[in-house]
C-alpha cells in the first residue's frame, strides 16, 4: 500500500490553512508501507542546502548538516551516536546540495524504538560538539583547497557549476568557499541551523514497516516554528556565445564540461521530451548515447560521453543517481572524459558538431522508439529498494514535481515531433560556457583559437570512409568562441 500524504489534505475540500498555521506543521510526509517488512526506512529532507549560505558563510549549510550527522545527538556524543548505530546494524547518512539536505536512515523495525529517537535527535536536538565541528571544517578546507583540485573530473564538474551559476545563490559549491570556510564558528552554524531547520522546510518519508510514523513525526515537531528560506529560484546570467575557460589540471589527459542554464524543471511540460532526446544523446554511463557511439565506440577517444538535463551526481562510482540533489534551476550540460591532449581540440569539435546535428537534425524514428521502449521499461526498475523509492518520492513532495518513477505514461504517449521540437526549443549549442581541464592549457587555447586543422590521432582504429569525412569536416571546423581564459585552479573556489 503506497499513500501520498500532504499533512494538511485529510479531509475532502477542508478550509486552507493560513500562512502562520503551514509554518506550524511539516511540510508533507510520505508514507510507503510494505507489508511483511522487517525493515524501516526513513527520510527527512529540507530545504536547506547550500543556496542558503549568508554572504561570508559559505560552507555553513553543509557544515551545519554535517554537524546534525556528526555531531551528537540529544545527550549522546558522536563517538556513542555511532556505537549505537553498530549496534542495530543502522545506518543514516546525510546528502548536501544546493537547495535540499537530505537525512536518509535504514534500520530493523525490531529497532524502531532505539532508531526513530536517535534519528530525530540529530535532527531537533543536535549536541553542537565544537572539537567535531573544527575537525568537519577543517575537512571541508582540505577538499576544496587539495583534494579537489587533485580531482580532474570534480575540478572540471564543480568550475562549470560554479561559472553557470555566478552571482547566483548556486555560484559557490556546496562544501563553500575556502576564505569563508577558514573563519566560519560553531555560533554561526547554530545560528544557521535556528533559521533554517523549522517545521515548515522538512518533509518526511517513512517506508517498509511503517509501524513507528507517528514517533517520527512527534519527534520532528520538536523543531521550531518559523518560515522557511526561500533563496531560489533568482535570475542567472544569460550565456551569450561560446566562451571558454581552461584550467591547468594535475593529471595527464583532458576533460571537457560545457552547458548552459535551463528553466525545465521535472513539472515542466516538455520535461519527458528532454528526457528522452538526451538520453539517446548521452544518458550517464549508458552505452547507447549518440556521443558515445560516435566518440568512443567508433573512435576510442575517451572513456564517457555524457549529456544531462539536470546537474548529475551518481552514488560512489556507480551509474546511479543520487537522490536529494534536485534543484529548483536545473542547467543541462555535457560532459567529455578523459582525451589525451593530442585529440582534446578534435574531441571539442567534434562534441559541438554532435550537439548542434541532434537540434538540427533531432532523432531519427528508430532511435526515438528504440529510446522511449527502454525510457518507459526503466521508470519500473529505477529504484532498487524501498529506500530510494521512497527517496524519488519524498524528492517530488518536497519539490513539488512528478514522481520520477510515475513517468511512464508521460514518456509513452510521446511523439517525435514533440521530443525533436524540445531539443530545438531548449538546447542551445551556440550559447555554451565550456570548462576544459588540461596538462598544458595555454597550448590547448591557442590551438582552438587558431582556426587551424586539429585532425584526430587515431590509435587503434582504422576508420571507415563515412568516419573519415566527418573526421576531416570536424578537423577543418572552428569551435566558434567569442572569449578565452586560462584560469589557475587555485584560485576557482576563493
Amino acid at each position: 500500500m503506497i499513500a501520498l500524504l500532504a499533512m494538511a489534505c485529510i479531509k475532502p475540500t477542508p478550509p486552507g490553512l493560513s500562512p502562520a498555521q503551514e509554518r506550524e506543521t511539516l511540510h508533507a510526509q510520505v508514507v510507503q508501507e510494505l507489508e511483511g517488512s522487517q525493515v524501516i526506512y526513513l527520510q527527512a529532507t529540507i530545504l536547506a542546502g547550500s543556496a542558503a549560505d549568508p554572504i561570508g558563510q559559505e560552507g555553513v549549510a553543509y557544515l551545519t548538516a554535517r554537524m546534525l550527522r556528526e555531531g551528537g545527538a540529544g545527550a549522546r556524543s558522536s563517538a556513542e551516536v555511532d556505537a549505537l548505530l553498530s549496534e542495530m546494524a543502522a545506518t543514516v547518512q546525510v546528502i548536501v546540495d544546493k537547495d535540499l539536505v537530505t537525512f536518509r536512515g535504514k534500520a530493523l523495525a525490531s529497532d524502531a524504538d532505539r532508531f526513530v529517537p536517535l534519528f530525530t535527535d540529530m535532527l531537533a536536538n543536535p549536541a553542537w560538539d565544537v572539537t567535531r565541528f573544527e575537525q568537519l571544517r577543517e575537512q571541508s578546507i582540505q577538499r576544496l583547497g587539495t583534494r579537489l583540485l587533485a580531482d580532474t573530473e570534480s575540478l572540471g564538474d564543480a568550475a562549470l557549476d560554479s561559472w553557470l551559476n555566478e552571482g547566483h545563490p548556486y555560484g559557490h559549491t556546496v562544501q563553500g568557499r575556502t576564505g569563508a570556510l577558514e573563519v566560519l564558528t560553531l555560533e554561526e552554524a547554530q545560528a544557521f541551523y535556528a533559521k533554517a531547520y523549522v517545521r515548515e522546510a522538512v518533509t518526511i518519508g517513512i517506508a517498509g514497516d511503517v509501524a513507528a510514523q507517528g514517533a517520527l513525526i512527534e519527534g520532528l515537531m520538536a523543531l521550531p516554528v518559523g518560515r522557511r528560506l526561500n533563496p531560489t529560484p533568482r535570475s542567472r546570467p544569460p550565456v551569450e556565445g561560446r566562451a571558454l575557460a581552461i584550467i591547468q589540471g594535475s593529471g595527464d589527459s583532458v576533460g571537457w564540461h560545457m552547458g548552459h542554464p535551463i528553466d525545465v524543471d521535472r513539472d515542466h511540460p516538455d520535461y519527458p521530451a528532454l528526457l528522452l532526446g538526451l538520453s539517446a544523446f548521452g544518458e550517464h554511463r549508458q552505452s547507447w548515447g549518440t556521443m558515445f557511439q560516435v566518440m568512443r565506440t567508433e573512435r576510442g577517444l575517451n572513456y564517457g560521453d555524457y549529456a544531462y538535463l539536470e546537474h548529475y551526481r551518481q552514488v560512489g562510482g556507480s551509474d546511479v543517481q543520487e537522490l536529494g540533489t534536485l534543484r529548483l534551476q536545473p542547467q543541462f550540460s555535457m560532459w567529455l572524459r578523459p582525451i589525451q591532449p593530442e585529440n582534446a581540440a578534435f574531441a571539442l569539435k567534434l562534441a559541438l558538431t554532435l550537439v548542434e546535428q541532434l537540434v538540427e537534425d533531432g532523432l531519427d524514428s528508430g532511435h526515438f522508439e528504440r529510446m522511449q521502449q527502454s525510457l518507459v521499461k526503466r521508470t519500473q526498475t529505477m529504484a532498487r529498494d524501498p529506500g530510494r523509492r521512497l527517496g524519488f518520492a519524498v524528492d517530488a513532495a518536497v519539490m513539488g514535481h512528478p514522481n520520477r518513477l510515475e513517468m511512464g505514461p508521460a514518456l509513452q504517449a510521446l511523439t517525435l515531433e514533440q521530443v525533436n521540437s524540445a531539443l530545438r526549443t531548449h538546447v542551445h549549442p551556440d550559447k555554451l560556457k565550456i570548462v576544459g581541464v588540461a596538462p598544458e592549457p595555454e597550448s590547448l587555447l591557442a590551438t582552438l583559437f587558431e582556426d587551424s586543422p586539429t585532425p584526430i590521432v587515431y590509435a587503434d582504429v582504422t576508420p571507415s570512409p563515412e568516419q573519415d569525412l566527418l573526421d576531416q569536416r570536424v578537423a577543418a571546423s572552428s569551435a566558434q568562441l567569442i572569449s578565452g581564459v586560462i584560469l589557475p585552479a587555485q584560485d576557482l573556489f576563493r
